[in-house]
C-alpha cells in the first residue's frame, strides 16, 4: 500500500471516529451541566483511576470559559478528515500541501493531549474513559503521520515552508476553517444553554426530611434544597455556586443542606448504593461532624461544611479523620473544653445518624443515585409549599440561576 493514500484512508477512518467521540462528549457535557435528568459526567459517581465527572468538571476540560474543550477536538478532527479526504481523492495533487499540513496538525495534538494527559493525571488525580479513548485516536494519528513521511519528519515538517504562497493560502484556509468550526459550535452550545430549562421528567412529589442547615432569608419565595457528600468535589462547586446566588444576586430563595454520604451506617437498611470515594474518606463520619457542632452551637453546621468542602484541595489523603474533624471544628470556633463532647457525638450519637439515614432514605425513593443533588422548593403566598420539586441531578453550569429558578417555578405550576 501506498503511504500516502492508504495513510490518508487511515486518516480518515481515524478523524471519522475522533469526530464522532467527539461530538458524543460535547452532547453528554451539555446535559450533564445543562439539563436536570442527567449527570453522567458533572456527579462524584465512581472512584479509582476513571474519574470521568472530576476531569471533566476540571479547570483545563473548557474553552472560553463556559464551553467544553471537546468542541476543539471536533473541529480539529474534521479539519484532518477534509486534508485526508482531499489526498484520498487526488493523492498527486494535493500531496504537496496536505502532507506537510498533516504533520503539522499531527505533531500539535500530540502536544496538546500529553498536556492533557498529565494535567488529568498529576493535577486532577484521575482520568476520564472518553478523555483516553481521545487520547489513543489523536496518538494513531500521529503515528500513521508520521508513515505517511519515509523522508522523515524534519523534512517533512520543512517542507510547508517550500513553494510558500501556495502552501500559505492553504494553510491560511485550514486555519480559518478549524475558528470557524470551533465558533459556530460555541455559539450553538450557548444559545441551547441558554435556553434550556427544566423538563416534565423532572418534577417531583414528596416532602422534605428536616434540615436545621439553612442560609437565606426567613421568609423565602423558595429553596434549594442540596443533597451533598462532604468529599464529592462536585458537591462542593454546587455548594459555593448556590450560596454566591443567594448571597451576592439578592435571590430571595434559602439554601439548605442535606447529608448524602453512600457508606457505612448513614445509609438506611436495604439501601445497596455505595460510593467509593465516600468510603474512602469516611464521609458519614464527616455528616455526623457537621450535625453534632450544629447541635452544640447553632449556626456552626454550615461553616464546618464549607470547611470541609475546602479541606478536598488542601488535605493529603483521608479527607474525615477524627483528628481532622477535630481539628476543622476548632478551626470554625468549637472551643478545646466541648471538643471531648463534640467527638463523642460524631462517634455515638444514633439520633445523629437516624436523621442522616431519613436524608438518603428521601434522596434514594426520588430515585437519585448521584451526588450532588438539589431540590427545588417554591412556597406560594402564603408561605406553603407548593406540592411538587424539581429535581437536579448532578452539579449544573446555569448561564443565569436566576432565570432557571423562574423557569423551575413555571414548570411546577403547570
Amino acid at each position: 500500500m501506498h503511504p500516502t493514500v492508504g495513510g490518508a484512508a487511515i486518516l480518515c477512518l481515524l478523524s471519522g471516529c475522533g469526530i464522532a467521540v467527539s461530538v458524543l462528549l460535547t452532547l453528554l457535557k451539555f446535559q450533564s451541566t445543562h439539563e436536570c435528568d442527567a449527570a453522567i459526567l458533572s456527579a462524584c459517581q465512581l472512584g479509582g483511576a476513571f474519574a470521568c465527572g472530576q476531569v471533566l468538571s476540571s479547570e483545563w476540560s473548557t474553552v472560553f470559559t463556559d464551553v467544553p474543550i471537546s468542541i476543539v477536538a471536533t473541529a480539529y478532527y474534521a479539519v484532518v478528515l477534509g486534508l485526508a479526504s482531499g489526498l484520498m481523492w487526488r493523492a498527486r495533487r494535493f500531496q504537496a500541501v496536505a502532507r506537510p499540513l498533516l504533520l503539522w496538525l499531527a505533531w500539535a495534538g500530540l502536544v496538546v493531549v500529553v498536556l492533557l494527559f498529565l494535567y488529568a493525571a498529576l493535577k486532577v488525580g484521575g482520568l476520564c474513559s472518553y478523555c483516553v479513548i481521545v487520547y489513543g485516536i489523536t496518538a494513531a494519528v500521529f503515528l500513521i503521520t508520521w508513515w505517511m513521511h519515509p523522508e522523515g519528519h524534519r523534512a517533512g515538517l520543512r517542507a510547508l515552508f517550500t513553494g510558500v504562497s501556495q502552501r500559505a493560502s492553504t494553510a491560511g484556509f485550514v486555519a480559518l476553517t478549524f475558528v470557524a468550526l470551533v465558533l459556530t459550535q460555541t455559539l450553538a452550545y450557548r444559545q441551547q444553554a441558554a435556553s434550556s430549562g427544566p423538563k416534565p421528567s423532572c418534577v417531583a412529589s414528596g416532602e422534605l426530611p428536616g434540615t436545621t442547615l439553612q442560609t437565606g432569608p426567613t421568609a423565602p419565595t423558595g429553596e434549594i434544597a442540596l443533597f451533598v457528600d462532604l468529599a464529592c468535589p462536585a458537591c462542593a462547586r454546587e455548594f459555593d455556586d448556590w450560596l454566591r446566588e443567594v448571597s451576592e444576586r439578592s435571590v430571595d430563595y434559602r439554601v439548605a443542606i442535606y447529608h448524602f454520604p453512600l457508606e457505612g451506617e448513614c445509609l438506611p437498611p436495604g439501601s445497596t448504593q455505595v460510593s467509593p470515594r465516600a468510603m474512602e474518606h469516611e464521609s458519614c463520619r464527616a455528616a455526623r461532624a457537621v450535625e453534632c457542632i450544629e447541635k452544640q452551637r447553632p449556626g456552626a453546621g454550615l461553616e464546618l461544611a464549607r470547611r470541609l468542602f475546602a479541606a478536598q484541595q488542601e488535605v493529603e489523603g483521608r479527607l474525615f479523620t477524627r483528628e481532622n474533624l477535630v481539628g476543622f471544628a476548632r478551626a470554625v470556633g468549637l472551643p478545646a473544653a466541648d471538643e471531648a463532647a463534640f467527638q463523642h457525638c460524631f462517634e455515638y450519637d444514633e439520633q445523629i445518624v437516624a436523621q442522616i439515614r431519613e436524608h438518603v432514605r428521601f434522596a434514594e425513593e426520588q430515585k437519585l443515585t448521584e451526588t450532588p443533588g438539589a431540590f427545588l422548593v417554591f412556597y406560594d403566598e402564603s408561605g406553603e409549599p407548593l406540592q411538587k420539586l424539581v429535581m437536579l441531578k448532578g452539579a449544573k453550569d446555569m448561564p443565569d440561576r436566576a432565570a432557571y429558578l423562574v423557569k423551575a417555578r413555571a414548570r411546577v405550576q403547570e
